[in-house]
């Protein structure tokens, strides 16, 4: 057959490993091996700190005073309270809240007032102590072009 089902009600709690071995018409011998956990409630899932999108770009003419907010969406993967900071690694770039406690948006914008032409990278660092993972780095890529002129290129990592 394609599939086996176990009745994970008939398994004790605790770690089982399941073992399948079939044999084709050909005499051709395969075993998979598969291991399982059995909880009868819900094991607490440690925090994990996330945060959506991975990067940001930004294009803004020559002396422009800020840019349009973007969000980054800071989520926990885990169970309990996640509370976070943020702090930006150039001043170009703003950051909207310097913390606060996940599921929440945090919402980032540029300043390239100025700022000779050119492409700029630099990151929001968002820390989360109490998160299995602790630190999540979002890059912020900047062009910075002369209105009416050709636009750069972004930086990509």
């Amino acid at each position: 057959g394609r599939s086996l089902s176990v009745d994970a009600l008939t398994l004790a709690e605790g770690v089982h490993t399941i073992t399948l071995s079939g044999t084709d018409s050909g005499g051709l011998t395969h075993t998979a091996v598969v291991t399982v956990r059995i909880a009868r409630v819900r094991p607490y899932l440690a925090a994990h700190l996330s945060a959506a999108p991975g990067e940001l770009q930004f294009i803004m003419p020559k002396d422009a005073d800020q840019s349009a907010w973007q969000s980054i969406a800071i989520r926990n993967g885990g169970d309990g309270l996640l509370p976070w900071s943020a702090s930006a690694d150039s001043n170009w770039i703003q950051v909207s809240s310097l913390g606060s406690i996940a599921p929440t948006d945090v919402l980032i914008s540029v300043r390239p007032r100025g700022l000779p032409a050119g492409n700029y990278a630099g990151a929001v660092t968002l820390n989360a102590p109490g998160a299995d993972n602790g630190t999540v780095i979002v890059p912020v890529y900047l062009s910075v072009v002369y209105e009416g002129k050709i636009y750069l290129p972004l930086v990509t990592r």
